[in-house]
């Protein structure tokens, strides 16, 4: 009979880890230990879940800060092509306005010259 009262007092004990968390307390490290035990029971997964995705998004905000500086060299370049290109055709235009308008005054000359004096 009593061995049918201790395998009846078992089967309503608790688990293992809510014993431990609501046994009595010794000192202030065995306090600690416990506190921790249920911290890591109710929120240890939620925890580690959380920072595995703040360390999936800080890996993604990298990848994007690379992309990005990566895009900015390239407008850069583009830019700088594109200044390039400006420059060499604004030269381009000066020169044939100057041979245009030393063929005007070459024109001029020679007309002015073949005009008989009165």
């Amino acid at each position: 009979m009593a061995v049918e009262k201790e395998k009846a007092s078992a089967a309503h004990q608790a688990p293992a880890h809510v014993a431990a968390a609501t046994a009595p307390v010794a000192n202030g490290a065995d306090r600690r230990e416990d506190m921790d035990t249920v911290r890591e029971i109710l929120f240890g997964e939620s925890k580690r879940t959380t920072e595995k995705a703040i360390k999936a998004l800080d890996a993604k905000v990298d990848d994007l800060t690379k992309m990005m500086l990566d895009r900015f060299g390239e407008v850069m370049a583009l830019i700088a092509d594109v200044q390039k290109n400006a420059e060499t055709s604004q030269a381009s235009a000066i020169d044939e306005i100057g041979d245009a308008i030393s063929q005007l005054s070459a024109t001029i000359r020679n007309s002015v010259a073949r005009k008989p004096k009165a």
